[in-house]
C-alpha cells in the first residue's frame, strides 16, 4: 500500500480524460467550476499521447484564486493503462516502482494553467506564489468577467528540457496539441468561477488518540482554539513531509493568536507508521499535537463529493465546523487564510453585538453579543427631547430587572388582564410595582444630552437633586455644541443587590461595567431634529366631538384660553392614566390664568375605550373636556409617545410640547409662555 500510494501521488492528481481513449464526441472537460468553457480542438481529441486535465479547483480559498490545469503525457493510452496495471500489482518491487515513477514524471509536461482571480492584486499574488515554488510560466492576460481576472499560464518554459527530449511521434503530437489548445483557451468563454469549498460547513466530531496513546476528543480540542489547522498527512507522502518543518515554526506563531496546528497521521494504522511519524516530527521540529487518523473521518469528508488528497488541510473553528480547506501543500497560504478567518469571525461577532437606537439622543454605541440573551431583563429607554422647560435635553436610561424576560412578560400580561376586567386598579398596580418590582429593578446609568452646560445644570438641580438622588455626574463628551453627561446611580444600587440572587447580581455588575466601557467608545454627535421641535409652530384646526358625542370645533376651544394644554393620552397607557388626577387639579389652577387642560383620547375608536376612558376620568376627578381623535389628526402631528402634551395658543398654534409625563414642568412652562406673551 505504501509503495502504491507513493507512485500514485502524481497520477491521482492527474485525474484525467485521455484523448486517444474516447470517441470524438465524448471528449470534454468540466471547466465550468473554473469560470470558463472551451471548444476542444480536433488536435486534442485525436492526440497520440495523453492530454490530462486537473479538474477546476480552488488554489487558495482565502484569496479567491481558482485554477485548472492541462498536462501532456508522452504515453499512449495503452502504455498508460499498462503502467497503472503494473502499479496495482501487489508484488511490485521498490526498484520497479521507482522506475515507473521516474517514467511518469519524465513523460508529464505542463501545458497550461487557467487562473481566475477575484482581483488584479490576487492575480499578482498567485504568480509570485508560483515563482516561490521555482516555477516561471509565461502569464497571458485573457481578460475580465463578472469581476474576476483571467490569466493563462504557459508551462512550456519550465518544461523546455522535457519538450526538447521528446521523440517522434510525441514531439510532433505535443506541438500540435500545444498550439491548438492555446488557441482554444485564449478564445474561451469567461464567467465567474464556482467559489464554493466542498469541505466548508462540514461538522467534525470524533474520538481518537494522540501518537502516544492518550485519548483525545475533537470537541475539547477545537474549543481550545479560535481556529485549529487540521493537517492530514502520511509518512509515505513526500509533499506532506516537505512542509513539516515550516508547520512547526508556524504553530509557534499561531499559538500567540489562540490558534494551533493539529496533525492527523493518515497511515497511523499501518505497521511502523506511528514510530516513523514521530521520528519525522521530531526531526523537523514539528512539536504540535499529532493524532491517529480517526475512524470514519474519511467517509465523512467523502460526503462532500471530493476525493481526499495528501496533504489535506482543514481550517476548523471552535465549534468543529470546517471554514475552509487546502488539498495540496500551500505553506505560504495557511497563515493568510487563518488571518482572514479570524477577521471574518471578529466582524461577525461585531455584527451580532447588541446595538441600541440612541441616535435621537445624539450618540451610537453597542454592547458585546453576550448581552443579547441576559438572565435578567435588560432594557434601554431612549427618550426624544424632553421638551417643555428643557427643549434641548434628552435622557437615555438603562434598566435591569432581576427577573427573566418570560416571567416579566407574564407578570405584565397579568396586570393588563386585571386592569381590563376591573379586578385590579391602577392604585393596586402602583402598590405591586413598589412591593414586587422596585426591589429588583436597577437604573444604574442615565445619559443626559443637553445643548449646553447651563441647561444640563438647570436640569440636574431641578430634577436629579429634587428626587433626593445625588448621582455621580461625569462629562463624557462634548460634540457639535452639545454636552453629554453620565449620571451614575450605581453606588445606591449596592445595597439593593442583596435583594437578588448571586447570578443576577454578577450579571448586573458585568452589564454595568460593559455599558460604561461602551460609552467611553461611543460615537457622539448633535441630535437630529426632534419631534418636540417639529411640533412647534404647527397649526391645529379640526372638528370632532367630546366623549358624549357633542360637536366641538378646535377654533372655539383654543380661543377660550390664552394657552390650552392638549393632553394626548390612551386608556392602555399607564403613565397617561397615572397623571389624570394631577391634571384635574392643574386644570382648576389654570382657570385663574385664563388657561386650561383639554384631553384627547387617542384610542377612543377601540372597542370599549370611550366607556373605559370616561370611567378613568371620573375615578380620578379629571373633569376637564376630553375629545375623540379628529379625522386626519395624525397628518397634522405624528404622535409616537404617550402621553404627549401640546401647548397651544389662541390661534391654534403649538408653542411648546412635552413628549412624556412631566407633572412638575407643565405649570412652570405655561407661566413662562404667558410671561413671554
Amino acid at each position: 500500500m505504501k509503495k502504491l500510494l507513493a507512485i500514485m501521488l502524481c497520477l491521482v492528481m492527474l485525474s484525467s480524460l485521455t484523448a486517444g481513449a474516447f470517441a470524438e464526441e465524448e471528449l470534454s472537460y468540466n471547466t465550468e467550476p473554473g469560470g470558463y468553457r472551451i471548444t476542444v480542438p480536433d488536435e486534442v481529441k485525436n492526440a497520440v499521447g495523453m492530454v490530462m486535465f486537473l479538474p477546476s479547483d480552488t488554489y487558495d480559498p482565502s484569496t479567491e484564486v481558482y485554477i485548472s490545469c492541462f498536462y501532456y503525457m508522452a504515453m499512449t493510452p495503452e502504455e498508460y493503462a499498462a503502467m497503472n496495471e503494473a502499479l496495482a500489482d501487489p508484488k511490485i518491487t521498490e526498484e520497479e516502482m521507482t522506475r515507473l515513477y521516474k517514467q511518469s514524471i519524465d513523460a508529464n509536461i505542463d501545458l497550461f494553467t487557467m487562473a481566475a482571480s477575484a482581483t488584479p492584486e490576487l492575480s499578482d499574488f498567485y504568480e509570485k506564489a508560483l515563482q516561490a515554488k521555482g516555477r516561471n510560466p509565461e502569464r497571458i492576460r485573457l481578460g475580465e468577467a463578472d469581476g474576476f481576472v483571467f490569466d493563462l499560464y504557459d508551462g512550456s518554459p519550465d518544461d523546455k528540457e522535457k519538450i526538447d527530449a521528446l521523440k517522434s511521434p510525441f514531439a510532433e503530437d505535443y506541438a500540435r496539441v500545444y498550439a491548438a489548445l492555446k488557441e482554444a483557451l485564449t478564445k474561451a468563454e469567461l464567467f465567474a468561477p464556482d467559489t464554493s469549498d466542498p469541505y466548508e460547513g462540514i461538522q467534525l466530531s470524533f474520538e481518537t488518540k494522540d501518537l502516544d496513546g492518550n485519548p483525545v476528543k475533537s470537541e475539547e480540542l477545537f474549543k481550545e482554539n479560535k481556529i485549529t489547522m487540521l493537517n492530514i498527512w502520511a509518512t509515505w507522502c513526500e509533499p506532506c513531509k516537505s512542509e513539516l518543518k515550516e508547520l512547526g515554526e508556524m504553530d509557534r506563531r499561531l499559538q500567540e493568536k489562540n490558534c494551533a496546528i493539529v496533525g492527523l497521521l493518515y497511515d497511523s494504522a499501518e505497521e511502523g507508521a506511528i514510530e516513523e511519524g514521530k521520528a519525522l516530527l521530531k526531526e523537523n521540529g514539528a512539536e504540535y499535537l499529532n493524532l491517529m487518523f480517526p475512524e470514519g473521518l474519511e467517509e465523512e469528508l467523502a460526503k462532500s463529493g471530493k476525493k481526499m488528497s495528501y496533504p489535506t488541510t482543514l481550517m476548523v473553528d471552535g465549534s468543529g465546523t470546517v471554514q475552509g480547506s487546502f488539498d495540496s501543500v500551500a505553506v505560504e497560504l495557511y497563515e493568510p487564510m487563518i488571518e482572514r478567518l479570524l477577521e471574518d469571525a471578529q466582524q461577525a461577532a461585531e455584527a451580532e453585538e447588541l446595538v441600541f437606537d440612541t441616535e435621537a439622543a445624539g450618540f451610537l454605541f453597542s454592547l458585546p453579543a453576550e448581552f443579547r440573551d441576559t438572565l435578567g431583563t435588560f432594557s434601554l429607554y431612549n427618550s426624544d427631547e424632553l421638551g417643555g422647560l428643557y427643549p434641548d435635553v434628552y435622557l437615555t436610561t438603562f434598566e435591569y430587572v432581576a427577573m427573566p424576560f418570560d416571567e416579566m412578560k407574564a407578570w405584565n400580561d397579568m396586570l393588563e388582564a386585571g386592569l381590563a376586567d376591573g379586578s385590579i386598579t391602577y392604585d393596586d398596580v402602583d402598590v405591586m410595582f413598589e412591593q414586587e418590582m422596585d426591589p429588583i429593578s436597577f437604573s444604574p446609568l442615565v445619559v443626559v444630552t443637553a445643548a449646553d452646560k447651563d441647561l444640563e445644570e438647570a436640569y440636574y438641580n431641578q430634577f436629579a437633586l429634587s428626587e433626593g438622588r445625588g448621582p455621580e455626574r461625569i462629562l463624557i463628551a462634548e460634540k457639535d455644541g452639545y454636552v453629554f453627561y453620565l449620571y451614575d446611580y450605581s453606588a445606591e444600587n449596592e445595597e439593593k443587590l442583596n435583594n437578588i440572587g448571586p447570578e443576577f447580581a454578577e450579571e448586573y455588575r458585568r452589564l454595568e461595567a460593559a455599558i460604561s466601557d461602551a460609552l467611553s467608545k461611543a460615537e457622539f454627535f448633535a441630535p437630529p431634529a426632534s419631534k418636540s421641535r417639529a411640533y412647534k409652530g404647527v397649526k391645529l384646526a379640526f372638528e370632532t366631538t367630546d366623549l358624549d358625542g357633542n360637536p366641538v370645533k378646535s377654533e372655539e376651544i383654543f380661543q377660550q384660553n390664552e394657552i390650552t394644554m392638549l393632553n394626548i393620552w390612551a386608556t392602555w397607557c399607564g403613565p397617561c392614566v397615572d397623571e389624570l388626577d394631577d391634571l384635574g387639579e392643574l386644570n382648576g389652577r389654570l382657570k385663574d390664568l385664563n388657561c386650561g387642560v383639554v384631553g384627547l383620547l387617542y384610542d377612543a375608536e377601540d372597542e370599549g375605550a370611550v366607556e373605559k376612558g370616561k370611567a378613568l376620568l371620573a375615578e380620578n376627578h379629571a373633569d376637564y373636556l376630553n375629545l375623540m381623535p379628529p379625522k386626519g389628526f395624525d397628518d397634522m402631528v405624528e404622535i409616537t409617545s404617550f402621553p404627549t402634551s401640546l401647548m397651544v395658543d389662541r390661534s391654534g398654534t403649538v408653542v411648546a410640547s412635552f413628549l412624556a409625563k412631566n407633572l412638575e414642568a407643565y405649570e412652570p412652562m405655561i407661566r413662562n409662555l404667558l410671561a413671554e406673551k
